[in-house]
């Protein structure tokens, strides 16, 4: 069960935030963010800039941590969209 200090946390942890934070995770770039969710760069930079603002940290990597640290993402449901995304592009490059 997650301690009271998460569910405050998700509470203040819109979808969008959720969204953006998984696919840094997954390693992707903001412009590759941006593309994939048809915002702007810059949307995508401020979304992390709020995360890093609201969770007080300083860094890019420092969100991934705090957010795995505090069970808001998780390390399997990352890797399996991320390979799911890989596996999905194979099959669209192969058959254009």
């Amino acid at each position: 069960m997650p301690s009271m200090e998460s569910r405050v946390n998700l509470q203040f942890f819109t979808r969008r935030e959720r969204e953006i934070l998984n696919l840094i995770a997954e390693g992707y770039k903001d412009k590759e963010i941006a593309d994939d969710l048809d915002v702007s760069v810059r949307t995508v930079e401020k979304f992390l800039d709020n995360l890093m603002r609201k969770w007080n940290l300083r860094s890019r990597s420092s969100v991934i941590d705090y957010a795995f640290e505090k069970r808001l993402i998780n390390v399997y449901e990352i890797l399996e969209s991320y390979f799911q995304k890989k596996h999905l592009k194979r099959i669209k490059d192969c058959h254009e």
